[in-house]
């Protein structure tokens, strides 16, 4: 008889209970595991994202510097509180590409400027995200497309202002713009745009900067259309 009931002995309320308490702590750490991997995936998506951007942004400046008369690529230091690292740079060259078929123009081998390109970084107020804004400004001042002109452009919070003619920062007159912030703190994207142009040699070097130390760099040899990136 005895023998009989160890036999059909059952499963007590507290063997279930602990049973019911192990595999919920083995599937929480199922969870944690996979939304940690989700995580790192959707960021990782992000950083690649950003990446592409900026090297985007950079391949058609290289174009735009190339094609661009050596002497004539210029950067200007300014000030926006807007970002974090408040001191930014902005690149303007002249194009001899006609803005509407976008034919090069030229006469006897040599470029006909036919318009001003400006790179220049803005912060996008509505998605809280920095950008590098491509601005196409035809009817610019004349001494912008001379060597050794002396020229004045000054920044404020909404317009690039060239010998007293105003681009609109707010996109107006953008022809493209390339977001390149890095989220990894939501509403905390930032970017830097830095750039150098020497006359002599000529070369152009620039770099756009992401937080998340993402970074993407081009250097380029105006006589001999070297260029490298990274």
């Amino acid at each position: 008889m005895k023998a009989s009931q160890r036999a059909t002995k059952g499963i007590t309320l507290i063997e279930i209970m602990v049973a019911i308490f192990i595999l919920m702590l083995f599937l929480s750490a199922v969870f944690m595991a996979v939304m940690s991997m989700q995580k790192q995936y959707e960021s990782e998506v992000v950083r690649r994202t950003a990446l592409l951007r900026m090297q985007s942004c950079l391949d058609i400046m290289q174009r735009d510097c190339r094609e661009s008369g050596a002497g004539l690529v210029r950067v200007v230091s300014f000030n926006d509180t807007a970002f974090t690292t408040t001191t930014q740079n902005l690149i303007l060259m002249p194009s001899a590409r006609n803005i509407t078929t976008g034919n090069f123009v030229s006469t006897n081998a040599a470029p006909v400027w036919q318009a001003l390109i400006i790179y220049a970084p803005y912060f996008n107020t509505s998605s809280r995200e920095g950008e590098i804004r491509r601005y196409v400004m035809t009817g610019a001042p004349a001494q912008y497309f001379a060597l050794a002109s002396v020229i004045t452009v000054t920044v404020n919070a909404t317009n690039i202002v060239l010998d007293g003619v105003n681009v609109a920062r707010d996109g107006t007159r953008v022809e493209q713009e390339f977001q390149v912030g890095y989220m990894q703190v939501c509403n905390n994207k930032v970017e830097y745009f830095t750039a150098v142009s020497n006359a002599n040699p000529p070369t152009v070097s620039a770099s756009i900067r992401c937080r998340g130390d993402l970074q993407k760099i081009i250097n380029m040899d105006m006589n001999t259309g070297f260029k490298g990136r990274n």
